[in-house]
């Protein structure tokens, strides 16, 4: 499925899309369809690899928030321990 850059004619904010064509995306900041498509290179790629690659990288991500914030939890605890 393909990924495009837009700008909107009217406030003038760009933003990505994807889109299957005909589809035409509104401006997430005005929800104007006066839209310039720009040139990209991007291509949104969906496989069983990406999306593996994907859950690891939040997986890792997540882990990392739960360590922090049980670290600070217990710091705090034992700042707050009477």
């Amino acid at each position: 499925m393909p990924l495009f850059d837009f700008k909107c004619r009217h406030c003038g904010e760009r933003f990505e899309a994807l889109l299957r064509p005909p589809e035409m995306p509104a401006c997430p900041g005005c929800e104007s369809q006066n839209l310039e498509q720009l040139p990209t290179l991007k291509f949104a790629i969906d496989s069983e690899n990406t999306r593996e690659a994907s859950m690891k990288t939040a997986r890792r991500a997540a882990d990392k928030i739960r360590k922090d914030y049980t670290m600070a939890q217990r710091e705090h605890e034992r700042e707050h321990h009477h």
